[in-house]
C-alpha cells in the first residue's frame, strides 16, 4: 500500500514552515485548518503565524485533526545518527508516515519518498537533502 502525500498549497502571504508543511502533506487538510489546529494546541489566535513547532504541539494538533503520532525512536542531543545512517539502518516504519525531527527541522518520509519545505514535492530517498543532519526523534503518524 502506498501512502499518499498531498500537495501543499500556500494560501495568502507568508511562508509555510516545516512542521505545518509536513502536517498538510500527511493529512491533505488546507493550511489554514492545520494552522488553526496548531494554534489551538498553543492557546493562540487561530490565524497567528506558526513557526518553531515542538513534537508536543504537533502531536496535539494531529489529535485535533483525527490523527495519531507516537514516538518510535528518540536519541539524545547530538547523539542520534545522521539521516542517511538512520535510513540505511532499516528502522523506519514503512507502513506509516515517519515524521523525523532533525536539528531544528521537520521532514517527512512516506515509504520510499521524502518531502519537506526545501523539496516541496516528494523525491526519492536517495535524492533527499539533509542527509548529514542528526536525527533527534522519529514519530510514526497514522489515522484511525
Amino acid at each position: 500500500m502506498s501512502l499518499p502525500l498531498y500537495a501543499v498549497k500556500k494560501e495568502g502571504r507568508g511562508r509555510i514552515f516545516c512542521g505545518p508543511f509536513c502536517m498538510v502533506a500527511i493529512t491533505g487538510e488546507p493550511y489554514p485548518k492545520v494552522r488553526s489546529a496548531i494554534n489551538a494546541s498553543r492557546g493562540r489566535n487561530p490565524s497567528a503565524a506558526v513557526m518553531g513547532t515542538s513534537h508536543r504541539t504537533l502531536r496535539e494538533a494531529f489529535q485535533r485533526l483525527g490523527w495519531h503520532m507516537w514516538n518510535t525512536h528518540e536519541y539524545g542531543k547530538n547523539e542520534g545518527p545522521t539521516l542517511a545512517a538512520w535510513l540505511r539502518s532499516g528502522l523506519r516504519d514503512k507502513a506509516h508516515y515517519c515524521l523525523v525531527e532533525l536539528t531544528h527541522h521537520w521532514v517527512l518520509i512516506a515509504g520510499m519518498r521524502f518531502v519537506d519545505t526545501y523539496t516541496k514535492q516528494p523525491v526519492a530517498l536517495s535524492e533527499a537533502p539533509w542527509r548529514r543532519a542528526k536525527v533527534h526523534r522519529v514519530f510514526a503518524v497514522y489515522k484511525d
